[in-house]
């Protein structure tokens, strides 16, 4: 039978959102990207709170007051003594932290924060007892304070890292909490980099309707291969609004991205919906170049060798990062205890290739182009940097496996 999921509510902080997505939805879908049974509990005289969180979850998880949770306790007379992994719903919690007490072998266990020099428990695994104990506090007590008064001389706890996990307790700990989310996935914010700021905000609007990041994929798609096609045109205005609606849906493309790390439903299918994707409105705005703005220019040819760059560098992008990932995933899932949201980004620790995967130069050169007058010689350009990045790569790789041989090689 699952382990059960108690995501604990004592304030409206539940609902705080990060990339449009409430701190409540992002817990449950952890306990069912974890494979457990999810159940949200709200304070019972904030019953306006709990419908709110009903509309939200329902689907996903049972929503009850603290009483109810509390009578079906007592309906079992206390005959299950399983353990359940309980969170505070005002918190941000990374899918690690969570992993780190429900993977423990201690029945009793706490993850707690030191807040300049206040102890908070935002997440722990204690008896079916304790949470209905903390559970009825929830009107008066926050759930990361309850839980952290049953702390004692015999707990077992885990360390986690405040800079990490934090209290959703107005609005700048959850800009805080979202700046962290973006940094992770894009790296720091940087002079000219529009993805990292609005990204965020084009999630929050996705997240009102019914696409999902998958759906976001395919829009991209669609947005850059309708910009291919202006381009083809060989107008300026239509290279221009061509390079305008690129940008655009690559912009489009990084809001999906942060709504699948926001709600914690990131897949194997939406990557390689962005990598297919993103591969696909390369070659068509190369090949919309070289029918429109380098017509004259020997254009067939540059497509051609720029082609087979990008295609090259897509190949070993994919077996050296994607692949690796999906597989490590498989693997992790295949093992008792462990869980693919677990799996490494990026096993094969090339930052190098990394980088290919996350590129976004082409949408400012393509966009500076238009605006120059010079399309056609960004694909000149298109056809030497597309072989640059697998040559780099190759001789990058190259260096480190001589140096580790030579570093392994006996004296």
């Amino acid at each position: 039978m699952p382990e059960t999921l108690v995501v604990l509510v004592s304030s409206r902080g539940a609902l705080a959102t990060l990339a449009g997505v409430p701190s409540v939805e992002r817990h449950v879908q952890a306990g069912r990207t974890l494979g457990l049974d999810v159940v949200v509990v709200f304070p019972p005289e904030r019953r306006a709170l709990g419908a709110e969180i009903r509309g939200l979850v329902d689907t996903h998880a049972t929503c009850i007051s603290a009483d109810q949770f509390e009578a079906q306790f007592s309906l079992s007379s206390g005959r299950d003594k399983r353990g359940v992994l309980v969170v505070a719903a005002e918190w941000y919690l990374s899918l690690t932290a969570i992993l780190a007490v429900r993977d423990a072998a201690a029945p009793r266990i706490f993850g707690r924060v030191c807040e300049r020099g206040c102890i908070s428990v935002p997440v722990a695994r204690v008896t079916r007892a304790e949470a209905v104990q903390v559970a009825l506090q929830l009107g008066t007590t926050s759930a990361a304070a309850s839980l952290a008064t049953l702390l004692d001389d015999a707990a077992q706890t885990v360390d986690l890292d405040p800079r990490s996990e934090q209290r959703l307790s107005d609005n700048v700990s959850t800009a805080h909490a979202e700046e962290k989310l973006i940094e992770n996935l894009f790296g720091p914010q940087r002079l000219l980099r529009l993805r990292p700021t609005i990204a965020p905000l084009l999630a929050r609007r996705f997240n009102q309707t019914t696409l999902g990041p998958a759906g976001i994929s395919v829009l991209k798609l669609g947005l850059g291969l309708a910009a291919a096609w202006i381009i083809e045109g060989g107008s300026y205005a239509g290279g221009l609004a061509g390079a305008l609606l690129y940008f655009a849906a690559q912009l489009i493309g990084a809001s999906g991205i942060v709504l699948a790390r926001a709600s914690l439903s990131d897949s194997d299918l939406r990557e390689r919906l962005d990598l297919a994707g993103d591969t696909v409105l390369y070659l068509a705005v190369l090949w919309g170049l070289a029918g429109g703005p380098a017509r004259e220019s020997g254009g067939v040819i540059l497509a051609a060798i720029a082609s087979a760059g990008v295609l090259i560098s897509t190949g070993v992008a994919y077996v050296y990062v994607m692949q690796a990932t999906w597989e490590a995933r498989r693997r992790e899932a295949s093992l008792p205890g462990s869980d693919v949201a677990s799996a490494p980004a990026a096993p094969s620790g090339d930052e190098f290739i990394v980088r290919f995967v996350q590129r976004d130069g082409i949408s400012y050169a393509l966009l500076f182009a238009a605006a120059t007058g010079t399309l056609d010689l960004f694909l000149w350009a298109a056809a030497v940097a597309s072989h640059l990045f697998y040559l780099l790569w190759l001789i990058s790789r190259s260096r480190r496996v001589n140096g580790t041989m030579a570093l392994g090689r006996p004296a």
